[in-house]
């Protein structure tokens, strides 16, 4: 009988551990070791500036947790690309937007299924005065 506990008692541990599939909590952002996250976040200037070697800012996060600029460190650009439209808008997932509702909402999570090939991208707005 004392030989069936010590079984499972270990086997028990195990499978309770193995259960443990809440939801994921953020941690904090280490650039250093982009590789321990699921998607990367390229982001470029605005949609003339697309170059996918070359990104304004790149990071990397976890799939289904929200998260901000400031949890991946992205700065808004302080340059203005086209002195036709000098102001900053936002960040889209949209090359080119016209309408508020089109603008990234940050603190939003992202799927596996949302981030095709590992990745999305992040488009500068920027609209005129």
């Amino acid at each position: 009988m004392k030989m069936r506990k010590l079984i499972l008692l270990p086997a028990l541990a195990l499978l309770l551990t193995g259960c443990n599939n809440g939801p994921k909590t953020p941690s904090k952002y280490d650039p250093s070791n982009p590789k321990e996250r699921d998607f990367k976040i390229n982001c470029y200037l605005d949609y003339n500036h697309y170059d996918p070697d070359n990104p304004y800012y790149v990071a990397w996060w976890d799939f289904d947790v929200p998260f901000s600029k400031d949890d991946i460190q992205l700065k808004d650009p302080d340059t203005v690309p086209d002195p036709f439209y000098p102001v900053f808008k936002g960040w889209s997932r949209h090359a080119l937007v016209d309408e508020d509702q089109y603008l990234f909402d940050f603190n939003t999570p992202i799927s596996e299924e949302e981030a095709v090939g590992g990745y999305i991208e992040l488009f500068g707005i920027f609209v005129g005065e």
